[in-house]
């Protein structure tokens, strides 16, 4: 594993960061490693935050949800005003959820919402809190 970690470091510095369609249907083990490599390697604040978001998704579709809240709440501290933080507040919303941390996934949703008046998850984050209330 490794092994597998370094060669896809080199690899990552080296070429261009792959995007999230074609690292679907790798395993999961290997789309971390590529992920981290190309996060680490990344020079621009703003790409190291866009690997960040798909790093949080990662662990959340895998239900590593500790891992995604820390990843997602690390993304939102460093660069609250990166394009897709609205993405990054919906991701650490329905992680907290997934943890049965309800209340705070609400409190996410409404900043979401007022942050955000314009983001095309508002109708998701306005039925989230609905049936939350």
């Amino acid at each position: 594993m490794l092994l597998l970690f370094l060669v896809l470091s080199c690899a990552q510095r080296a070429g261009p960061v792959p995007d999230s369609a074609a690292l679907a249907g790798q395993p999961f083990p290997t789309r971390m490693a590529t992920l981290q490599a190309a996060h680490d390697a990344a020079l621009v604040p703003s790409e190291r935050a866009g690997l960040l978001l798909l790093i949080a998704d990662a662990y959340r579709s895998e239900d590593m949800l500790a891992e995604a809240e820390r990843a997602y709440r690390r993304l939102l501290r460093d660069t609250p005003q990166h394009p897709d933080a609205d993405r990054a507040l919906a991701g650490l919303a329905l992680t907290l959820e997934g943890l049965g941390r309800a209340d705070e996934a609400a409190a996410v949703w409404r900043s979401l919402l007022e942050q955000h008046p314009d983001s095309p998850l508002r109708d998701s984050a306005a039925a989230a809190l609905r049936g939350a209330g």
